[in-house]
């Protein structure tokens, strides 16, 4: 056998394993700099955190607001729906993203678990026309205001999305 030879079998995982590190590595560094990119990880994020909600849950916003504030040292703003809507926040999470940490509030808004997610930063230009998005069957939408940047998804219809976003962001 030759030294070199048993090596060959590992080159291909050990290569494969670089590539995705290095893809890793550019998708972590482009959320900032894309909605498109940022609202497809919210997105999946979204999908995973719906299924870990119990059935039936409701949390109290100002109770939420202050055990983050506390819990993290660090307070979002907490946009919500309008009251009309009828949406009762079922979940308060803090979920990583490309540039850290940030808050993901689960609503139940007309029967659909929808996801409004508080950055810290600002992600997306604060001046800029709110960014509308399509991911496996979700809608969503990203904007910023102030020094803080927002998403919204679920899988209610595009216009009710959009109408719910406008909502959010006149709460703020």
């Amino acid at each position: 056998t030759v030294p070199g030879r048993r090596w060959a079998p590992l080159r291909l995982p050990v290569a494969a394993t670089v590539l995705i590190a290095l893809l890793g590595v550019g998708v972590y560094g482009m959320t900032s700099a894309s909605s498109t990119v940022l609202a497809a990880q919210l997105t999946l994020d979204h999908l995973k955190c719906v299924r870990l909600i119990s059935p039936g849950a409701t949390v109290k916003p100002m109770q939420a607001l202050k055990e983050w504030a506390q819990r993290y040292d660090w307070t979002p703003r907490m946009p919500s729906p309008a009251p009309a809507r009828k949406a009762s926040l079922v979940g308060v999470r803090r979920c990583l993203y490309g540039r850290g940490h940030l808050a993901h509030l689960l609503y139940e808004v007309q029967g659909h678990t929808v996801s409004v997610f508080v950055m810290p930063r600002s992600e997306y230009p604060a001046d800029a026309a709110p960014a509308r998005h399509d991911f496996l069957g979700q809608h969503a939408e990203v904007w910023a205001a102030g020094d803080q940047s927002f998403a919204v998804v679920g899988d209610v219809d595009a216009d009710t999305l959009s109408t719910l976003a406008t909502e959010l962001r006149a709460s703020e």
